[in-house]
């Protein structure tokens, strides 16, 4: 859908077309722009630009001005697609003052369209006041503010345009662009903040350096999550920045001392401390605390690190004493180690581990079965252990119904596959050699 439909649509000047019309030429400028500036001479800081097109574009082309003075305001899914060459899809949105336009993905757009109509209709004098306090205050990023004080407040506005968002983002945002409450936000905000006229914002007086509380370097805060944290120490700590070489001893140091500080192990997810949920509870520390953690979350290396090392989350939370008894119990059973290091998840896995290891019969923990168009489309389905041809499976929580479906699954692709499966139940934990014997031969 043509940009030029909401501009008609939102009855913006008709002079503001003249960006549509003219946007490859724009382009073409930016492009012009930056062959001109780093082959112009071959200085250090020149050799560091050619070495990254991308950096380019954020550092100088976001605050690129056309020949009416709209400064296009980008974000990364944007730089993306103008770097690559897919510019045909793009939409321009402009503020309602006409002082500046941002360019969107088309679908994204029209998703972002039906959000702001939804958010405007419960927009209150509470909101609009919180928002102008804020400008007042003359912050760089108003966004990240007014989503903490909106956060913080019990007022009854501020609680319905929070479970408004949320359940926007329970039931569509997920399917689109968006997949936090907070992230839309911040764009709606963001989109408030283009009346200038009204705001007086995004001038010249609001721009001031904040001092990074943890190493002290100047920076301009646009962390729509953390206060007083420069960019560099965000990405050190939150987003796995540079990663560093380090012993095995090192790391289950380092496990064990984040453990202490923060009194409960940390979740086996990728991505947790970069998370809302980690974020938001960071924001709360005290200033020493907040100090002690990012020490340590600059230091540790990430969760994928971990797994890669000790095969699992489970097997570095033993070894580096986290867990005293080797043991943690979930929901079904015991999660434990067998003698060869395998993460078991019941007592009763660890038991036919240990004889396999014990009887010097190699094996393979949880090998995926062969994909099969009809009963296993995407190769998910994992066996528990397999040596040579022939797969292992404990069925432990047989009676239940969605597990007995799954049997029957694995059953039926080990006679398509001609795979050999052991089946092994409760009763025969007494004396595994007359299901596993077979193995030693």
């Amino acid at each position: 859908m043509s940009s030029l439909r909401y501009l008609k649509t939102y009855n913006y000047p008709e002079e503001l077309k003249l960006l549509e019309i003219n946007k490859n030429s724009v382009f073409n400028k930016i492009d012009f722009e930056f062959n001109e500036t780093i082959y112009k001479n071959n200085s250090t800081t020149n050799e560091r630009v050619k070495n990254s097109k991308f950096f380019y574009y954020i550092i100088k082309k976001c605050l690129y001005k056309t020949k009416i003075d709209s400064p296009l305001q980008f974000n990364e899914k944007i730089r993306r697609k103008l770097i690559f060459e897919e510019r045909k899809n793009l939409d321009f949105h402009y503020n309602s003052d006409g002082s500046y336009y941002t360019p969107w993905i088309s679908n994204d757009f029209k998703l972002f369209l039906n959000f702001q109509k939804r958010i405007d209709k419960i927009w209150t004098s509470f909101h609009e006041d919180l928002l102008l306090n804020l400008v007042k205050e003359k912050k760089l990023n108003i966004q990240r503010n007014f989503l903490l004080e909106l956060i913080k407040s019990n007022h009854p506005d501020a609680l319905k345009l929070i479970s408004l968002l949320k359940s926007m983002s329970d039931k569509e945002i997920k399917r689109g662009i968006y997949k936090e409450w907070e992230k839309l936000l911040f764009e709606y905000v963001s989109i408030k903040m283009g009346n200038k006229t009204k705001y007086n914002y995004l001038t010249d007086y609001n721009y001031f350096p904040s001092s990074c509380f943890f190493c002290g370097r100047d920076y301009f805060d646009f962390s729509p999550y953390i206060m007083g944290l420069c960019n560099v120490c965000d990405c050190l700590a939150f987003r796995s920045g540079f990663l560093k070489f380090k012993s095995k001893t090192e790391m289950l140091i380092d496990l064990k001392n984040l453990y202490d500080l923060l009194g409960y192990i940390p979740p086996a997810k990728e991505d947790y401390f970069g998370s809302k949920d980690f974020i938001e509870e960071f924001i709360y520390f005290s200033e020493d605390k907040k100090k002690q953690v990012l020490a340590y979350l600059i230091e540790i290396l990430p969760y994928g690190i971990y797994k890669m090392v000790f095969s699992n989350w489970f097997t570095a939370l033993v070894h580096s004493g986290i867990l005293n008894q080797n043991a943690r119990k979930t929901s079904r059973g015991t999660m434990c180690l067998s003698k060869d290091n395998h993460l078991c998840l019941s007592l009763a896995e660890k038991k036919i581990d240990d004889w396999l290891f014990d009887h010097k019969i190699l094996h393979e923990k949880e090998p995926l079965y062969p994909k099969e168009k009809d009963l296993n489309p995407n190769g998910f389905f994992r066996a528990d252990w397999k040596v040579d041809n022939s797969y292992i499976e404990f069925f432990g929580l047989k009676g239940q119904f969605d597990y007995d479906e799954k049997i029957k699954i694995k059953k039926m692709i080990c006679k398509n596959k001609n795979i050999i499966l052991i089946e092994i139940y409760e009763n025969d934990l007494k004396d595994l050699s007359i299901k596993l014997g077979i193995l030693k031969n």
